[in-house]
């Protein structure tokens, strides 16, 4: 199987109906993420999709489906659209399966960078690279999402946990 570099990611140059085209041996699925979980929720909804350790938190596929549409019902009004980029700067807490999957069953495009600066100087950087819709973080320091505001004012900026 011949492989395609891109910077650091390795594609499989075989998959049909992507953005890479050739011979592959196994087929793609039919379905986004959203979907999936949809399907999840549908066949298995008290089975457990996600358990976050660090709080000794357990969601069901049917807890987390349910949770996924509210929150992508709340995106879809602050005006998300589908290819969209949502900026997130947050860790991987007991949330962090919920706004994934709003995001991209939405069909917006979920980004979370590496921090290797310290976050505001990374996220004007990549604020400054991107264009992306809203900015979310998890972070109290009022002064943080004031300084977001003046970087790029008209992203919207939401902060809290």
């Amino acid at each position: 199987m011949e492989w395609f570099h891109s910077q650091d990611v390795a594609l499989c140059s075989g998959l049909k109906e992507s953005y890479v085209k050739g011979d592959c041996t196994f087929p793609l699925l039919q379905f986004c993420l959203g979907d999936a979980l949809k399907r999840a929720a549908k066949k298995t909804p008290d089975n457990v999709a996600v358990i976050y350790a660090d709080s000794d938190v357990h969601v069901t596929f049917s807890e987390l489906s349910h949770q996924v549409k509210m929150l992508a019902k709340g995106l879809l009004a602050q005006g998300v659209t589908k290819g969209d980029v949502i900026l997130v700067s947050c860790g991987h807490g007991a949330d962090f399966a919920t706004l994934f999957y709003a995001i991209v069953s939405i069909g917006a495009v979920f980004l979370m960078p590496y921090m290797y600066e310290p976050q505001h100087i990374s996220l004007k950087q990549i604020i400054n690279k991107v264009n992306a819709k809203i900015l979310i973080i998890n972070e109290r320091n009022t002064s943080l999402t004031e300084a977001l505001k003046t970087i790029a004012p008209n992203m919207l900026v939401r902060s809290g946990s």
